[in-house]
């Protein structure tokens, strides 16, 4: 897999547009060692706005990663803002094949109104799950037309919220750009949590390449009062989730996708992420995939 920094614009808030972007806000992540980096998309963007940053990348060495769909909620309870929503969302995939991304994250779905990856107690119902299989169906023929894999990101709250309905949701597309996000810190449990590695490797065992994009942090078990305890993320290489047996268990996806570093709040801590996760590699004997592998040279070869 490619190792990318998730989106650039996630520790520079207020950076909404792409012509906001410039070369000080793109260099550190080069600097730091990536040569993969991905953004939220801007849907006021026209051409010139998305050949600026198409050159911004070229200019700092950079390949694009997935992007991020910007207001792009299709699903949602309020009709309304559902065909609003879609209107991002196929504007994303348009910039996003024009950029080259190779995939669009998303969230995997909520009847939640106010909240794009909250729960709800009917989240976990097939009818739920049936309808979102169907408003993402009108979003495959504009993923093909642009070469963007759809690839929601998932949590245990989300409608598509396990191992299971991953499966699901991407048989029931039928579309080779069709996946999902896979982040085990997303889906861990009390009883994953000691046993990552094992977790890991039969959910990517699993779902195979209808996983596009795997996200990468780090979870440490916070215990509360009495019995109940807490999940939380960790900063990278403090807490309990086995990187290397993430790192090796992706050897089975198509060496396009990406392997994604998230939510880390300065550059700083980003460095010490990426320093984390190569020594990790380094010290199983992995080697990341050219960041010159794209999806369409991949299938040509």
């Amino acid at each position: 897999m490619r190792l990318t920094w998730i989106n650039i614009h996630h520790i520079y808030r207020g950076l909404n547009r792409f012509r906001d972007l410039k070369r000080e806000h793109i260099q550190p992540y080069y600097d730091i060692g990536y040569r993969v980096a991905g953004l939220m998309c801007d849907p006021e963007a026209n051409d010139d706005d998305v050949k600026y940053v198409r050159d911004l990348w070229a200019e700092v060495g950079l390949e694009f990663g997935p992007i991020g769909a910007t207001g792009g909620r299709f699903f949602h309870p309020d009709p309304v803002k559902a065909r609003k929503g879609a209107a991002n969302f196929r504007k994303a995939l348009e910039i996003g094949g024009k950029l080259g991304c190779p995939t669009v994250r998303y969230s995997a779905g909520t009847l939640d109104p106010a909240n794009t990856w909250a729960t709800h107690r009917e989240n976990h119902t097939q009818q739920a799950m049936d309808a979102f299989v169907a408003a993402s169906l009108e979003m495959i023929p504009y993923a093909e037309d642009n070469a963007v894999m759809l690839c929601p990101e998932t949590t245990q709250g989300t409608i598509v919220g396990s191992i299971p309905r991953m499966k699901e949701y991407v048989d029931r597309l039928d579309s080779k750009f069709a996946g999902v996000v896979f982040d085990p810190v997303n889906h861990m449990t009390n009883e994953r949590i000691f046993e990552s590695g094992r977790f890991m490797r039969c959910a990517i065992a699993t779902l195979g390449d209808r996983i596009g994009v795997i996200h990468c942090k780090d979870v440490k078990l916070t215990e509360g009062k009495i019995l109940v305890s807490h999940i939380d993320e960790a900063p990278m290489g403090t807490g309990e989730l086995d990187h290397a047996a993430l790192i090796t268990a992706s050897d089975q996806l198509e060496p396009w996708k990406t392997f994604c570093l998230e939510h880390i709040q300065s550059i700083d801590g980003i460095k010490a992420a990426y320093d984390h996760i190569s020594g990790v590699a380094g010290d199983i004997g992995y080697e990341w995939t050219s960041p010159h592998c794209t999806r369409e040279k991949w299938e040509k070869s």
